[in-house]
C-alpha cells in the first residue's frame, strides 16, 4: 500500500483511516520516499511497529495519530525532518506520547530551538478508568 501512494509524487495529504498492515503488523517505510508529503493522519490504524528513516518524509510538517492503540512508538528518525512542526498524539499507549516528547527533546538538544509543537490528549473515558 505505502509504495501505491507513494508513486503519487506529489500527494501533500495523506490520512489513512481504520487501516490494516499486513504481515507483522509494521509498516516499513523505510524504502519508500514521500517527497511532496506535509501533513499525516494515522487515525485508528492496527499496527504494532512503524519504521521510517528522515529520507520517507523529507517535508513532512504535520504528523497526527489517534486511536492507533497498539502502535508502541514513533520512528525516532522523525527527530531528523527539519520541517516537522507538529505532532498530535491522541488515544494512543504511553509509549507513543513518550516517543513523541523524546523526538521533540532530541530537536531542542540538536538544533537549540523549540521548533516542535506536541499536542498529547486522551479520551475523557479513559481518565475516568485510570482516576477511578
Amino acid at each position: 500500500m505505502a509504495l501505491n501512494i507513494a508513486r503519487l509524487r506529489k500527494l501533500e495529504n495523506v490520512k489513512l483511516t481504520k487501516t490494516e498492515f499486513l504481515g507483522e503488523n509494521c509498516w516499513d517505510a523505510t524504502d519508500v520516499e514521500f517527497p511532496a508529503l506535509k501533513y499525516l493522519s494515522l487515525l485508528w490504524c492496527y499496527m504494532r511497529g512503524w519504521n521510517a528513516c528522515e529520507e520517507s518524509f523529507p517535508i513532512l510538517e504535520k504528523l497526527v495519530i489517534e486511536g492507533c492503540r497498539n502502535l508502541e512508538q514513533i520512528p525516532p528518525s522523525f527527530a531528523d525532518i527539519p520541517t516537522l512542526q507538529l505532532i498530535e498524539v491522541e488515544d494512543c499507549l504511553d509509549s507513543v506520547e513518550d516517543s513523541a516528547t523524546n523526538i521533540k527533546r532530541e530537536i531542542e538538544e540538536t538544533t537549540g530551538c523549540d521548533s516542535l509543537q506536541v499536542l498529547i490528549s486522551k479520551k475523557k473515558y479513559r481518565q475516568l478508568i485510570k482516576a477511578g
